[in-house]
């Protein structure tokens, strides 16, 4: 779908949910789904031409959004710290292979009560994760794999996001050290993968004795 599509949009004011993962739609579309759709919850644009300026035209238009899905976007800081400033309904943020920093990510740690946030193959560090881990206790999934995240992060999420159930955090650099707390004192956990990181059998055994609803994963990346 391009801009040229935009008979398709009519006027559904009252549309709810959107998923146009994976179509040609550019910001100039986005900009008229904002315009005619106001009552939209849930929004996916994953795969497409998504930039700051379609999540500028989103971030005045959408602002009771519950569910944004951006993944392998063209999404900066710029319109990520707009949605974030704006859209303050915002549960589940997919933002996934975009290219958002930790300036963004501790705005969105400031303002969201997320359940889920994806920031895979993102620039994200340990110091936006941290603020993620303090700053949003209300966390049940996060997804930081592929990111330059250590032990740190790993032990800021184990002391203070307690509601995490599943947590991504393949080819990174947590340690056993970092795993292992994130396995204390956490009876919901139910995935935790570690794969291509320098987590061990032996810390995997202790995690899996301490969780016992949780999949553990370690070893060689797929």
């Amino acid at each position: 779908m391009t801009s040229s599509s935009k008979p398709l949009f009519f006027s559904p004011t009252g549309l709810q949910k959107l998923f146009l993962n994976g179509t040609r739609v550019t910001d100039e579309g986005c900009a008229v789904i904002a315009a005619n759709c106001p009552s939209l919850r849930a929004l996916a644009l994953s795969r497409t031409q998504f930039s700051d300026v379609g999540a500028m035209s989103i971030s005045r238009n959408c602002k009771d959004l519950n569910i944004l899905g951006v993944n392998s976007s063209q999404l900066t800081d710029v319109g990520c710290v707009a949605l974030a400033t704006y859209c303050r309904m915002i549960h589940t943020f997919k933002l996934a292979d975009t290219l958002v920093t930790d300036v963004s990510v501790k705005v969105i740690a400031a303002n969201l009560r997320l359940k889920t946030l994806h920031l895979f193959k993102t620039a994200v560090t340990d110091d936006g994760a941290v603020s993620i881990a303090k700053g949003i206790t209300s966390l049940e999934e996060i997804d930081l794999h592929g990111t330059k995240i250590s032990d740190i992060a790993a032990c800021a999420f184990a002391s203070h996001s307690k509601q995490l159930k599943r947590i991504y955090f393949a080819e990174t650099d947590v340690t056993d050290l970092g795993a292992t707390a994130l396995g204390q004192d956490r009876p919901e956990l139910t995935l935790l993968d570690l794969t291509g990181t320098p987590v061990t059998e032996e810390a995997k055994k202790k995690i899996s004795r301490d969780c016992e609803k949780a999949q553990v994963f370690v070893g060689p990346a797929a």
